[in-house]
């Protein structure tokens, strides 16, 4: 009986799942992370050999109507490795703000949380968002977006030490 129901989950999931994968964006990751890079400012890290995201033109990506803003994973042929805090407060509008899957430390990030969508791209088709938990302390992800073509979807307990509440509700 559990195999019955299992299955008939796995495949309205599927069909569900093909659809928005369709929909939501049909641009490779790496081409994603290219986008825009003459938008940001950065400083070369204490080491020299990695990059810190220190600003972003909000104004030229406001008047072009840009709502996804995609953190690089190089910049100039350099690593990116860290975002300045208050990076994000010149932003008037919400924003998506894509971080790419090798991305070393998302605590920056947290405080914008309830203004921005702070998108986890992985490195196996999947995206997450980065929410506040119900009882506002903590932090968690939900499953955003899916753009592969498998049969059937994996969503681990925890991701990057996050726990994986489930599908966000903008999903499907």
């Amino acid at each position: 009986m559990l195999y019955k129901y299992r299955k008939i989950i796995s495949a309205v999931l599927s069909a569900l799942f093909t659809a928005v994968s369709i929909d939501f964006n049909d641009i490779s990751s790496a081409a994603m992370n290219e986008k825009h890079t003459d938008l940001w400012s950065y400083s070369l890290t204490d080491d020299g050999k990695s990059a810190c995201l220190t600003g972003f033109d909000f104004r030229t990506a406001n008047e072009n109507g840009y709502v996804n803003i995609y953190v690089p994973e190089t910049i100039d042929g350099i690593s990116v490795t860290d975002i300045s805090e208050g990076i994000l407060d010149g932003s008037q509008n919400r924003l998506y703000l894509f971080i790419p899957h090798n991305f070393p430390d998302y605590s920056s990030l947290l405080p914008y949380c309830d203004k921005h969508n702070i998108i986890l791209c992985d490195d196996d088709d999947y995206q997450y968002i980065l929410t506040r938990s119900h009882d506002n302390e903590n932090y968690e992800i939900s499953l955003f977006a899916y753009n592969g073509s498998r049969d059937y979807l994996y969503l681990p307990d925890e991701y990057d030490g996050f726990k994986v509440s489930g599908i966000y509700r903008e999903f499907v």
